[in-house]
């Protein structure tokens, strides 16, 4: 069964995970399962924690990404610990912001 591990800058609550790792392509054969994840706010950490990974809480680093010693993570070269999907959920903020502005610019009826 091909696993591919998920790892995740600016996390959030757990969104992009949860949806990679609940979808249904049509062959069970596939899944992707958390492999890390990084925000700088500890209340979201905590969160994403008990949505994705309860039992493995020392793979979500709290931290500000611009001081983040990127050397926690697992090395990339080893099978067991290999990462092979890199998400952030700064694309959602991007969205907000566009929806909020076509909001803005659109008329209500």
């Amino acid at each position: 069964m091909p696993t591919y591990r998920l790892g995740e800058l600016f996390c959030g609550p757990g969104g992009i995970a949860w949806g990679a790792m609940n979808a249904d392509i049509g062959n069970p054969d596939y899944r992707i399962v958390h492999q890390w994840a990084n925000d700088y706010d500890g209340s979201t950490c905590k969160t994403y924690t008990e949505n994705i990974c309860k039992d493995r809480p020392e793979t979500v680093f709290h931290e500000d990404i611009r001081k983040f010693n990127m050397n926690k993570l697992a090395p990339i070269d080893e099978p067991v610990a290999y990462t092979d999907l890199l998400a952030h959920e700064n694309m959602a903020n991007r969205v907000c912001r566009l929806l909020l502005q076509i909001k803005k610019h659109t008329k209500i009826l």
